[in-house]
């Protein structure tokens, strides 16, 4: 893979619990949050803030919450940011 790509090979823990995320939250809605991530230019995305961007998005309580992304990425990498001082 390029050096520049967010995502690389994954262990089979973080397979796991990406599948947790699937049966919580839909498979749309982890494929949205992990281009979400890619998108926002992180070097490397990890299940943290996978994890708290798709709760920001649940808590907004929008259908297709990455049409309303943009507050909902904001509140996800404050939380990220604030969990992870």
């Amino acid at each position: 893979m390029r050096g520049d790509d967010p995502f690389s090979t994954i262990s089979g823990f973080t397979a796991e619990v990406l599948e947790g995320l699937r049966d919580t939250y839909s498979s749309e809605w982890v494929m949205q949050a992990m281009k979400a991530c890619a998108k926002a230019g992180r070097r490397k995305c990890n299940i943290k803030y996978l994890e708290g961007m798709l709760k920001g998005w649940k808590a907004d309580g929008y259908a297709k919450p990455w049409e309303q992304s943009s507050k909902a990425e904001s509140e996800a990498k404050k939380k990220f940011e604030e969990e992870n001082k």
